[in-house]
């Protein structure tokens, strides 16, 4: 974890919103959480070490990128040195892989802990007939007999919709995802009961 004074010093010297975003973000309490965690293969749970590497160089606002290379989602945008594309590509990649093994990996908690749900409940509750789902994790029977409807999201202080704010205030794309899901499953949620 950076010290205070060691922050100040090195944030005065940074100009981009864009590292200022990720010292922001790695300051934040449990942030350097997954540099300490036990690698458990057996359950899918490490990371090999070219992606260590990769990450790791992330972390340390190192040049992640191979020049000349492309977002293999996206392949108009050019992948930056910093990898701050690869971070917040919305159209795979990353973020998507994220989710999705944070999801599976909570799903396979509960079923280990005997607790009965349904993964990416609540399609088409809106009467626009839009297929976005207000549960990844749906819990029937969760609290005094009513539902848990859980999302996950994955967000990053380098979304470009949320940079300027990341830039000067730690946890602000967090907020700005998480008003965007009420936003958007509060009503969907109600009908789920």
């Amino acid at each position: 974890m950076i010290e205070d004074h060691q922050f100040k010093i090195i944030f005065d010297h940074t100009s981009s919103p864009a590292n200022c975003a990720r010292l922001f973000s790695e300051s934040s309490p449990h942030a350097s959480a997954w540099l300490s965690v036990m690698p458990t293969p057996h359950n899918n749970l490490h990371l090999d070490l070219p992606e260590f590497q990769k990450y790791l160089k992330w972390w340390l606002g190192l040049d992640t990128s191979q020049n000349g290379s492309s977002c293999s989602f996206c392949p108009s945008h050019a992948l930056d040195p910093l990898g701050y594309h690869a971070i917040t590509c919305t159209s795979g990649g990353d973020s998507i892989f994220r989710h999705n093994s944070l999801r599976d990996t909570f799903w396979e908690s509960c079923k280990l802990a005997c607790i009965a749900g349904q993964i990416e409940a609540g399609s088409g509750l809106d009467v626009e007939g839009s297929l976005t789902r207000p549960a990844d994790i749906l819990l029937p029977d969760w609290e005094f007999g009513k539902p848990a409807a859980l999302d996950f999201t994955i967000t990053s202080a380098l979304n470009p919709s949320t940079l300027n704010d990341a830039s000067v205030m730690a946890g602000s794309a967090a907020s700005a995802a998480e008003i965007h899901k009420h936003v958007a499953n509060d009503e969907k949620c109600s009908r789920l009961g």
